[in-house]
């Protein structure tokens, strides 16, 4: 009966085994990373969003609030009996959607020139380059 002799890797053998092993870990901890950071990008993106469209909304009130010189007695009137108690406040809605539809009107005109670079959330440090840093 023969037997035969289990022969040993080569180098070169040996060299491709530790270079599949190497991508793959490479690979699983990168997969890894990804789906421990889905979360928090995906919260940090919100965030940034969120606040970016606070921002436009507040600054288009006040730019609006501001150019239109709205007082605030064409908005509400006070009726008062003859003691000068208060008996009933009216609203002049008129005033208030014509109001409302300026303001919708300032925010979409801002909301349009908000750029993708404002929104964005910086993953890594990958797009600086040798240049840009010697640059600092």
């Amino acid at each position: 009966m023969r037997r035969y002799m289990r022969r040993g890797m080569t180098g070169r053998e040996k060299r491709r085994l530790l270079l599949f092993l190497v991508c793959a870990a490479l690979i699983a901890l990168a997969v890894t990373a990804m789906t421990q950071l889905r979360p928090i990008l995906t919260s940090l993106a919100t965030a940034r969003v969120s606040n970016a469209v606070t921002r436009v909304v507040n600054t288009s009130v006040n730019e609006t609030l501001y150019d239109a010189g709205v007082d605030y007695d064409r908005l509400i009137s006070l009726e008062k009996d003859n003691e000068g108690h208060i008996t009933a406040v009216k609203s002049n809605m008129a005033e208030f959607n014509r109001l409302q539809s300026a303001i919708i009107d300032e925010v979409l005109e801002k909301l349009s020139e908000v750029t993708t670079k404002e929104l964005s959330v910086p993953v890594s440090y990958t797009h600086l380059t040798l240049p840009t840093i010697y640059s600092v």
